[in-house]
């Protein structure tokens, strides 16, 4: 499994050219083990990755299968405005 956090930072650090040489495949493996744990942010972005089709095939399906469990946990329903 590993440390969600720790593994959500890596997914960043590879999506953003932080520290390490751009790699979208790498984010998107690093999101994937993050988001599995039920990390919000991890899911989302690995949304993102899937709806624009950057290191993962595109697919919408799996977009939004993402998006909805990363806003389906607590921490993204508490950043939520009315």
């Amino acid at each position: 499994m590993g440390d969600s956090p720790s593994q959500y930072v890596l997914g960043e650090k590879y999506l953003n050219g932080d520290s390490v040489k751009s790699n979208f495949r790498e984010a998107a493996k690093w999101f994937r083990k993050s988001a599995n744990q039920g990390h919000a942010l991890a899911q989302y972005n690995l949304g993102c990755l899937y709806l624009i089709g950057s290191g993962l095939k595109q697919n919408e399906k799996n977009a939004l299968k993402w998006f909805k469990k990363g806003c389906s946990t607590r921490e993204c329903r508490s950043t939520r405005t009315n």
